[in-house]
């Protein structure tokens, strides 16, 4: 007769899973992560003395004169609590980073399948970070990734002086309402990765703990 057990660790790496599905449901409380489930950002459009100029006649039009944009019902302490908690997933001194989760998945006990799923989310979810943002600055094009990195570490957590001076200059722009907007669209997609992870951790724990691991 098998006896079904959990080997000693492996039971660690689950207990890092469970932790991080604790972490994700506590994101999943935030004020943020409620109103952005469904909910749509919107941006506030200033127009002063503007003049449009028909392109062709496929419908493209130029637009000059000063435009202002600003994020409508703007939270600071919302975003700020939602990244707070989204950085312990991106930090690799952290025993629940993304990366060091990646390192679980790649252990013999994972079903191919769920190495599988996992490297596919993990990669989704860079090569969204590495795409181009629909803001484009006159001479230079920008990352997702380069956007989320001037917002967090200059903006918001103030960790690094080069960034906080871009992200300043940023605030006095037209188009950083629009700057906003793709911040948020990065933290809907960044935790609903998350979510998608923990869903996965979840199968494994309930997998082990049903089914433990045979010993002859």
């Amino acid at each position: 007769m098998k006896k079904i057990t959990i080997p000693p660790e492996i039971e660690k790496q689950l207990d890092v899973l469970r932790l991080f599905n604790r972490k994700a449901d506590q994101l999943r409380q935030k004020g943020f992560v409620a109103r952005y489930k469904d909910e749509i950002p919107c941006v506030t459009l200033h127009f002063k003395g503007v003049a449009i100029e028909q392109i062709n006649e496929n419908g493209l039009f130029a637009i000059s004169g000063k435009i202002d944009s600003e994020l409508d019902d703007f939270s600071r302490d919302e975003v700020d609590s939602v990244v707070l908690s989204y950085r312990m997933f991106t930090q690799d001194n952290d025993a629940i980073s993304i990366r060091r989760i990646a390192a679980i998945y790649t252990s013999d006990w994972i079903p191919e399948d769920g190495k599988a799923h996992f490297e596919k989310a993990r990669l989704s979810f860079n090569e969204y970070l590495d795409s181009a943002a629909t803001v484009e600055f006159e001479k230079y094009q920008i990352s997702i990734r380069y956007i989320c990195d001037v917002i967090i570490y200059g903006g918001l957590a103030h960790s690094n002086p080069d960034k906080e001076c871009i992200f300043n200059q940023w605030q006095k722009v037209p188009a950083r309402g629009m700057l906003w907007v793709e911040f948020y669209a990065f933290l809907r997609f960044a935790v609903n990765t998350i979510f998608h992870i923990a869903e996965m951790n979840t199968w494994l724990i309930e997998n082990a703990e049903k089914h433990g691991f045979s010993e002859e």
